[in-house]
């Protein structure tokens, strides 16, 4: 049927369907045929902007819209028999019931019920109005995300001191998500922040239903004079955290989706509770969750050297930024240290207090990823280079020194240094009795070690020419024996990097 308009305004959608739950404890689910053309004017998409990126959809790519999927339902002889996945909301800007009705083709738990939506058109909200729906939306999940962080303050007072956690809660890797949440939630106290593009994504957020998946299908169906049918499966109000996830699962096989996408908004989309509640189901479905963990501490904390410098594959990100793949190598080098005896030394240190038997390298993996130590270490060697090159050409994407590879095998040549030198730089500190003190100790022989290779890396070396592309083997080869050369103080005169 026709979308109608009521007399206070509102519109009613109503449409009979099958109502279902697929397991005891998931979403209940509402499947449908509905035209495209009706399906459009309450659904929405919540895509990623530079103001939102703790939305969990790319941006609708208008030009496949109209030049692909609206010519492709053109032709008679063409259908998408796959549904389109969206979620249904009670909310602030909409109310929807369920009837049941009889019937005898009822079978596996399947009901056969009407849908009644009353909503609000967005496009005829003033932008005003608009502003409190979206605060009223971003206050529920920043709400309980703050209660539950104070139920974690709370039971952490009766927490030991086993796990040797010297981060707070903030500094957690899955935190980053909800943070970004308050800077946006905080964004709209100032009207100088509510541009045309930020209105239209509150506007198409805040519809009572979203699009999980099949946006673009749905817009290129809308495209064509007719009403195209389409097959739709709605989740009845999921909560945000379901509606991330059924995302995640639905587009982390999809060729389309980059897997850099898929593991940005996993920790972006998801306050810190809701991907600690999600981190079994997500494993479960194949995300690797030490992924999100290394990658969003390097590319969106406030504290990486990188922030903001990594390839996403954001839509609202038209400059590329440092390769995602190799960058990932570069923080799992810290975050599993399976090369590094350096490291390890350090952990021991660390970890071990000296009249106690030693840990085993899986127990000081375990502390080292858990306290976020392996973060705060990589951050001491790489804020020691931008400090150093911070306010120079050097430290601009794809210079010679901040590109990807050249990142990885400068790292892997300090690694290879620290190898070497580790027992005598931390020589006698392991037996120092007062963990406090040992962590200072250690610290500052590190950053004295990281001080000493970074000195060495002089500006001129980096502004000479180097040749274009040394990101395959021969080139790393070539980058080994550079940095080599550059450590041992030997001459580097016409050197292979340089072109």
């Amino acid at each position: 049927m026709s979308i109608k308009q009521l007399e206070d305004g509102r519109f009613e959608f109503k449409i009979k369907g099958f109502s279902f739950q697929q397991n005891p404890k998931s979403p209940k689910l509402f499947a449908f045929v509905a035209s495209a053309n009706d399906l459009i004017k309450f659904c929405g998409v919540a895509r990623k902007s530079q103001d939102f990126s703790t939305n969990y959809q790319r941006a609708l790519d208008s030009k496949r819209v109209s030049q692909e999927v609206t010519p492709f339902f053109r032709t008679p002889e063409n259908c998408t028999p796959t549904a389109i996945v969206i979620s249904l909301q009670q909310s602030n800007v909409s109310d929807l019931t369920f009837e049941k009705f009889e019937s005898e083709i009822n079978q596996l738990g399947t009901e056969l019920s009407s849908l009644t939506l009353n909503f609000i058109d967005m496009a005829k909200v003033s932008d005003g109005q608009v502003i409190i729906y979206a605060k009223e939306f971003l206050d529920s999940r920043l709400i309980k995300g703050d209660e539950n962080e104070n139920e974690e303050d709370d039971n952490d007072d009766d927490d030991n001191d086993d796990d040797n956690s010297e981060t707070s809660e903030d500094d957690s890797p899955v935190e980053i998500g909800h943070s970004m949440l308050r800077q946006l939630r905080n964004k709209l106290d100032d009207p100088i922040n509510h541009t045309a593009e930020m209105m239209d994504v509150l506007r198409d957020m805040l519809k009572p239903a979203l699009v999980i998946d099949g946006q673009h299908r749905l817009f290129g169906a809308a495209g064509v004079e007719e009403n195209i049918p389409l097959l739709v499966c709605s989740l009845v109000e999921p909560s945000w955290k379901e509606q991330v996830f059924q995302f995640i699962v639905v587009n982390d096989k999809a060729s389309g989706i980059p897997k850099p996408f898929i593991t940005s908004l996993a920790g972006m989309s998801l306050t810190g509770r809701e991907l600690d509640e999600l981190r079994d189901r997500l494993t479960q479905a194949g995300l690797r969750l030490w992924e999100v963990e290394v990658m969003q501490k390097l590319g969106y904390d406030t504290e990486s050297p990188f922030l903001g410098l990594i390839d996403f594959k954001d839509s609202h990100n038209n400059v590329p930024g440092l390769g995602y793949q190799t960058m990932k190598k570069v923080g799992l080098a810290w975050y599993e240290s399976k090369k590094s005896s350096g490291l390890f030394k350090i952990m021991e240190i660390l970890y071990c207090e000296p009249s106690e038997k030693k840990l085993n390298k899986k127990a000081l993996k375990s502390k080292w990823q858990q306290s976020g130590d392996w973060y705060f270490f990589m951050c001491i060697f790489w804020k020691a280079f931008k400090t150093k090159f911070g306010d120079t050409q050097i430290w601009k994407l794809h210079s010679n020194l901040l590109n990807a590879v050249v990142i990885e095998m400068i790292q892997a040549d300090f690694m290879l240094s620290l190898n070497a030198n580790a027992e005598l730089l931390f020589e006698q500190i392991d037996q120092e009795d007062d963990d406090d003190k040992r962590r200072e100790l250690i610290i500052k022989k590190f950053t004295f070690s990281v001080k000493n290779f970074v000195d060495k890396h002089k500006e001129g070396l980096y502004k000479k020419a180097w040749k274009g592309s040394l990101s395959h083997s021969d080139g790393r080869k070539d980058l080994a024996d550079l940095f080599r050369k550059v450590r041992e103080e030997e001459s580097t005169k016409n050197h292979p990097v340089f072109g």
